[in-house]
């Protein structure tokens, strides 16, 4: 009965705070986007009424029974996983070492560089010129799942590659003519796009390595939001769309458009840093990053 009681609790905490972190943080306390009587501040598992701590109780039976079901490879990932949580920070729970408003920045600047990947893709898109704040409901949902999962993919990826992606994004925005026309050759390649071209001849380049990591990770992030949403409520879910897929069985020009979108948000970055009251998003990003230099770049 104890540990029943205790894996209740446990669950609710886990749960309730991943959706209330998502009302708080977004715009405008994302106008109550997820409404869960269990994700209301102050809320704890001890002031529910027995009838919800019954329905709690219930559901650790059932997923005592799915856990039964189980192969060895998946109590081993379970406990894999186990191993790992006391060091580090989990994209289910962003709040483990940031702040509120360090996550409200790290949504936005995901969401700039999003609009700046549609503008130079010249693809129609109902939210390419608006607001995070005014996207309808499942958008600034799904905005900011990438938002928080990025800044942690970033921060994961280590103190170096941040630097180098900072250095790339202030290359960027030095560039005149950045602009589709640039783009079109290099992300319709057969090679992977790590180079962008000014007309004049200059290129602006990111490592090989940390373009694949950041651009397959960015993408996988996406397919498991992807997947999330559609758990949800069918008016918060996202629609069907064919690079639900991995990385690697994607054609080439659509991976280098998750390419794209890391030059597009090394660029958001790098103008990030430039404004006050932003950039405190740059230094947050580069004092919580993982130490190392996991991909020997040469800075």
């Amino acid at each position: 009965v104890q540990l029943v009681e205790k894996v209740a609790e446990a669950l609710f905490l886990t749960q309730s705070k991943a959706i209330t972190t998502l009302n708080i943080v977004g715009p405008d306390r994302w106008r109550g986007v997820l409404k869960t009587p269990d994700a209301v501040v102050g809320v704890t598992y001890h002031s529910l009424d027995e009838e919800r701590r019954a329905v709690a109780r219930a559901n650790v039976l059932h997923m005592a029974h799915t856990l039964a079901t189980l192969p060895e490879e998946g109590i081993n990932l379970i406990d894999d996983f186990r191993s790992l949580r006391p060091g580090v920070a989990s994209w289910v729970d962003p709040l483990y070492c940031l702040h509120d408003r360090i996550l409200k920045r790290a949504i936005h600047c995901n969401y700039d560089a999003w609009q700046l990947r549609k503008g130079l893709e010249q693809t129609s898109h109902r939210n390419a010129t608006t607001p995070l704040e005014n996207t309808p409901a499942p958008d600034r949902l799904f905005g900011a799942l990438m938002g928080l999962g990025t800044f942690q993919l970033l921060r994961e990826a280590g103190h170096d590659s941040c630097k180098a992606l900072l250095c790339v994004g202030n290359a960027l925005l030095t560039q005149d003519h950045l602009a589709a026309a640039n783009l079109h050759h290099a992300v319709h390649n057969d090679e992977l796009m790590t180079r962008v071209r000014n007309p004049n001849g200059a290129s602006v380049d990111m490592g090989p390595d940390l373009m694949r990591h950041l651009a397959r990770n960015h993408h996988e992030l996406w397919l498991a939001n992807r997947t999330l949403c559609s758990l949800l409520p069918a008016e918060l879910q996202q629609p069907a769309r064919s690079e639900h897929r991995p990385f690697d069985e994607l054609p080439r020009h659509v991976q280098n458009l998750s390419c794209l979108h890391v030059l597009c948000l090394a660029t958001s970055l790098a103008e990030a840093a430039h404004f006050s009251e932003k950039a405190q998003l740059v230094a947050d990003l580069l004092r919580t990053a993982a130490p190392g230099n996991p991909f020997g770049l040469s800075l």
